[in-house]
């Protein structure tokens, strides 16, 4: 069993590694977690990132579209359906 992780974020790559780290760290297998980041197609740094955390995931992705906004963060997760 995987467990997949949706991140919306955008310009703030300190909180993301601290909730990436957090979720290794918390995971009994972190080799089966799986983070999906959705990123601001402004944000041109954080689909770059690289931490010692991510190495211990099962699968970290980066995925770039439009900015919506959280108040229409239903958009960001459609989005990423059509992707898949």
């Amino acid at each position: 069993m995987n467990i997949s992780v949706l991140i919306p974020t955008r310009n703030r790559p300190d909180h993301l590694r601290e909730s990436v780290e957090s979720i290794c760290d918390l995971a009994a297998y972190p080799d089966l977690v799986e983070v999906l980041l959705y990123v601001d197609d402004d944000d041109v740094q954080t689909p770059r990132l690289r931490w010692k955390a991510i190495e211990r995931l099962g699968r970290y992705e980066a995925f770039v579209g439009q900015r919506w906004g959280y108040s229409r963060a239903e958009m960001m997760w459609n989005c990423y359906r059509d992707w898949e």
